[in-house]
């Protein structure tokens, strides 16, 4: 915990946001269906309660997004006099293209993940939520807020996506109760499910294709690794933003404990994505290598080529299942 960093109650936050006139709102790189319903729904309460918000991030939003909303031009805002708010970011450093000193200037984050580095002046902090946006819908409850279909429809993103459409460890009874209540309200449930559930493009599928060529199993069959160089994942028309629920892949085969995903990033850095099942902590795999998250779901960068990033995030995981 920092000095500067004060921890918040759901009724204190929600006190906070009432005093926002205008904030912006920044979200994390690879954004997923979390960070950005969680970004647009916030953006939305902000707005309900009579102040201005925006959603920023510093990489490419996939178009799949679009229904929820455009994010702002980092260029062309003004960050002076601002409210920043971070959401579903657990690390200053998985905010990168947004400029440092707007990082280290956060207000307040509002996040789910155990592994927070407290880097905001203030934190709401709730690791038992699925999604951030099931703490969104917290706040809309305790804020007396009615969800409309957008704001309904943006919660619903999160919760759906962070979940793998219910079907994660991290889904709860108070999980259902939410998306049901969403889903009262207008929330588009059909729409987004079939969006990110039951449809995939032709750069989707190649991409799919060559994470199945290039697993390799170990430990026995408990670990399955799976590596895409950054040329395979900026070819065929594709990008980042097709891998969006690729790392769960190797998880899915039977036996594995452990499903890594190594997917190549620019200047000789790897970014690694782990999945797992009980009893391994995919958090504590990733911790060992300055990253973090989840104990189902967790990330990490490595430096080098594929083969420093395999070894190091092998040793790692060997450490896990006492190998």
């Amino acid at each position: 915990m920092t000095d500067k960093c004060k921890i918040l109650s759901l009724k204190e936050t929600a006190e906070y946001l009432k005093g926002v006139e205008n904030a912006v709102i920044l979200t994390h790189s690879s954004p997923d269906g979390d960070t950005l319903g969680s970004g647009f729904a916030l953006k939305r309460i902000i707005e309900i309660l009579g102040g201005k918000a925006e959603v920023v991030c510093g990489d490419n939003v996939a178009e799949k997004f679009s229904y929820l909303g455009k994010t702002a031009n980092l260029e062309d805002l003004d960050f002076c006099g601002k409210t920043i708010i971070a959401v579903d970011v657990a690390d200053i450093k998985l905010m990168s293209g947004i400029p440092m000193d707007i990082r280290e200037s956060a207000d307040l984050c509002i996040d789910h993940h155990q592994t927070n580095k407290q880097y905001a002046k203030n934190l709401y902090l709730d690791s038992e939520a699925s999604a951030c946006c099931e703490i969104m819908h917290d706040l809309c409850k305790q804020l007396g807020i009615t969800p409309d279909k957008d704001l309904a429809s943006a919660i619903f993103t999160g919760i759906v996506t962070d979940t793998g459409c219910f079907q994660f460890t991290n889904t709860t009874s108070k999980t259902h109760i939410a998306a049901a209540e969403l889903m009262s309200c207008g929330a588009n449930s059909e729409f987004i499910i079939k969006l990110f559930f039951e449809t995939k493009s032709p750069a989707r599928l190649y991409l799919e294709k060559k994470v199945l060529e290039n697993l390799e199993l170990y430990f026995d069959g408990k670990c399955a690794l799976t590596t895409l160089d950054f040329n395979t994942i900026h070819s065929e028309n594709s990008d980042e933003s097709e891998l969006d629920g690729v790392a769960g892949m190797p998880r899915t085969v039977e036996g594995v404990l452990v499903g890594v995903t190594l997917k190549g990033k620019e200047e000789g850095k790897f970014k690694i994505s782990v999945r797992t099942h009980a009893p391994a902590d995919a958090s504590a795999i990733c911790t060992r290598l300055g990253g973090g998250g989840h104990v189902r779901a967790a990330g990490c960068q490595v430096t080098g080529d594929a083969e420093t990033a395999k070894k190091a995030i092998l040793e790692s995981v060997a450490k896990e299942l006492n190998i």
